[in-house]
């Protein structure tokens, strides 16, 4: 099995994937002894932290290399899971990772439909949303003005707007944007942007190094 982000190494991974899969493992015992023995429970809050471990599980795979076969049961196990906790002010991150993830490996269209239908259902008016759901729904033409999150996710505009036009301008606002943000090693997590996930800057390019800042910068920055 090679790497597909080589910032760290198999033994780091294979150390945060066992953390994540114990604790999957375990809230999924939990919920299912309460629905078994009829004992209410707080579901937001058990699926909601399952959908974490889930999402923090698929990336740290596909970061390893494993395959996309067995990482796609998993992303449609936390689709299932997100039914059951989310909401657009506690959740933004979690749907934008799997947004991206899903439109990232090409997944059915009826998988990233579930997702759209959680975003429509609770009337979300997020740009970062639009741009991606409309990368992958061309014939859907939704463009709100407004972002959920301002910091960093405004960001992702800029770099997608001006990947329009010039590309080598969007990696520059790129790079700027994790400078500011404590992330010395650019060079590293642009090539994931433009190598690893796509051959061109777009939107969804932009949101993994984004994505790539919140979920392993503290370790990148020590």
């Amino acid at each position: 099995m090679e790497l597909r982000d080589k910032l760290f190494t198999e033994e780091q991974y294979l150390k945060q994937l066992a953390k994540y899969t114990n604790k999957i493992s375990g809230l999924e015992n939990e919920i299912s002894q309460f629905v078994n023995n009829k004992v209410e429970f707080d579901a937001s809050i058990y699926y909601g932290r399952l959908v974490d471990y889930r999402v923090n599980s698929i990336v740290t795979k596909y970061s390893m290399g494993i395959g996309l076969e067995c990482i796609q049961q998993d992303y449609l196990q936390t689709i299932k899971a997100m039914h059951g906790s989310w909401t657009p002010y506690g959740d933004y991150l979690k749907m934008l990772w799997l947004l991206s993830i899903g439109i990232m490996l090409e997944y059915d269209d009826n998988v990233i439909h579930e997702l759209l239908m959680l975003i429509d259902k609770k009337e979300v008016k997020d740009r970062v949303y639009d741009v991606l759901l409309n990368y992958r729904f061309p014939e859907r033409k939704k463009l709100a003005d407004c972002v959920f999150d301002n910091i960093p996710y405004r960001a992702i505009l800029e770099v997608s707007d001006l990947a329009k036009t010039d590309k080598t301008q969007a990696i520059k606002r790129l790079e700027k944007y994790l400078k500011k943000s404590g992330i010395v090693d650019t060079p590293i997590i642009i090539g994931i942007t433009t190598i690893n996930m796509v051959l061109y800057m777009t939107a969804i390019g932009a949101l993994k190094a984004v994505h790539w800042l919140r979920f392993w910068g503290w370790m990148i920055a020590v």
